[in-house]
């Protein structure tokens, strides 16, 4: 499985450590799994976790199979050798773990590689190394699920190393429903975390929440970064003839149909800087929107932007 950087978006981490009750923890997972997790680490360490190399085999297979069965990827927490065994899809290592330059050479690229970086050293170490695939940051918050985690970094610590690494970085350490949508604002690529999976009572309509508390904030981030960094590309767009002729009232409001949900960034920053002349338009739903079938709001972007609005955007995907 190749690495994309969506799969840091819901990255639930756990062991059998982490539920009360054992034969819980894999119908635990599915449950996570299903509901819309994009990654699983297993991560069985600590008090009350699984020592024994068969029993931990035969739990690490059985993960292997839920996570192959709902598509995404599973995680090994710092045992190269079991990730080999399973062919798992990838390997987290932390700071204290096997050392990064070793782990890449045993792997030799089979499988995706992420590493716990938590200082601006570290991060610039991590710079200096080809073959990891992304950075774990944190402790965020404080956070009482791992006796490791240190003192919280909080979030305008967290923004300085995401915009330091050349790598994305998932965010890890007591994030919550509640701290969620600053933690994201960051420009991490996802976040990870254990006790606010394990401790969901009602796992569909929890996770319902979740994922639109991270489309509502990745459409926010997107568009300030935008705003922020193409001001000049922002001007030209009302230079554009087919702006023009809607702020013109040369095109029929019937005649705005609502976009499909691909290119969501390049459409939301077309409504929302001209959402004033469409008065009709009363939602962010209905502000997506195309002049015809041919021509949407994404093409109008992309024809006046041109290389330099595609690099900016499309070199995060």
């Amino acid at each position: 499985m190749k690495f994309n950087s969506d799969m840091l978006k819901i990255y639930f981490v756990a062991g059998t450590q982490d539920v009360a009750n054992k034969a819980d923890f894999l119908p635990k997972v599915e449950e996570i799994l299903q509901a819309g997790a994009t990654a699983f680490q297993l991560r069985e360490k600590g008090y009350n976790s699984i020592d024994n190399p068969a029993e931990l085999t035969e739990l690490a297979e059985k993960c292997h199979q839920l996570t192959q069965k709902y598509h995404v990827p599973l995680f090994i927490d710092d045992d190269v050798d079991l990730a080999l065994a399973i062919h798992a899809e990838g390997i987290h290592v932390g700071q204290k773990d096997e050392k990064i330059e070793s782990v890449l050479k045993r792997v030799q690229g089979s499988m995706i590689v992420g590493l716990s970086c938590n200082t601006e050293a570290q991060v610039k170490q991590a710079n200096q190394l080809d073959g990891i695939d992304y950075l774990g940051t944190g402790t965020v918050f404080e956070t009482i699920s791992k006796a490791d985690a240190g003192a919280a970094l909080g979030v305008a610590k967290l923004q300085e190393l995401v915009e330091l690494s050349r790598y994305p970085i998932v965010a890890i350490g007591g994030i919550t429903l509640d701290n969620l949508p600053q933690t994201m604002a960051t420009g991490v690529k996802g976040f990870a975390a254990i006790s606010m999976f394990t401790q969901m009572t009602a796992v569909p309509a929890q996770m319902q929440k979740l994922k639109g508390l991270l489309r509502d904030e990745e459409e926010s981030y997107v568009f300030s970064t935008f705003k922020s960094n193409c001001s000049t590309v922002l001007a030209d767009i009302g230079n554009h003839p087919s702006v023009r002729g809607i702020q013109a009232g040369a095109v029929p409001a019937a005649a705005l149909m609502v976009y499909v949900e691909q290119d969501t960034c390049f459409l939301d920053v077309f409504a929302k800087v001209y959402a004033g002349t469409l008065s009709k338009c009363t939602t962010k739903d209905q502000m997506r929107y195309t002049l015809n079938d041919e021509t949407g709001a994404h093409q109008i972007l992309c024809d006046i932007a041109g290389q330099k609005l595609s690099d900016h955007q499309h070199a995060e995907q």
